[in-house]
């Protein structure tokens, strides 16, 4: 799992801090070194996510988004991702099986290619669930 954030999302240069933490139990699977992710955000990423869910077509209800302690509109918002901003800043957040990946980017990184670099990953991990029967 290391590699995988490492090689994956981190060496873009376009992603601030990264984590994959199992959706069963909210186990941390891996983060990067300094990572300010608390429980508290992943509770908000799995209640975001049970209202897109819930819906048709998914919505996230509330425009407004908090993570990390900083509040974020939400840009986008289905059944597998959620993208804030908060201001050039960033959280993309996606849903596989068995995983959330998270990631921030800051003001003088790409959105694009931190959102690009999250989709990815997370299809490589949806693929091998699929795989695995997962």
């Amino acid at each position: 799992m290391n590699d995988l954030l490492n090689e994956g999302l981190l060496a873009t240069k376009n992603i601030r801090h990264a984590a994959i933490v199992r959706r069963k139990d909210g186990a941390v699977k891996v983060m990067s070194p300094g990572n300010p992710f608390a429980s508290k955000d992943f509770k908000m990423i799995e209640e975001t996510f049970a209202l897109a869910d819930k819906t048709t077509p998914p919505t996230c209800g509330e425009p407004g988004f908090r993570f990390n302690d900083s509040k974020y509109t939400l840009v986008r918002c289905d059944d597998e991702s959620i993208y804030a901003k908060n201001g050039k800043a960033g959280v993309v957040v996606t849903k596989t099986p068995q995983f959330y990946v998270a990631a921030t980017y800051t003001t003088s990184m790409h959105a694009s290619i931190a959102v690009e670099a999250v989709e990815k990953l997370s299809d490589y991990l949806r693929t091998k669930a699929a795989k695995s029967g997962s």
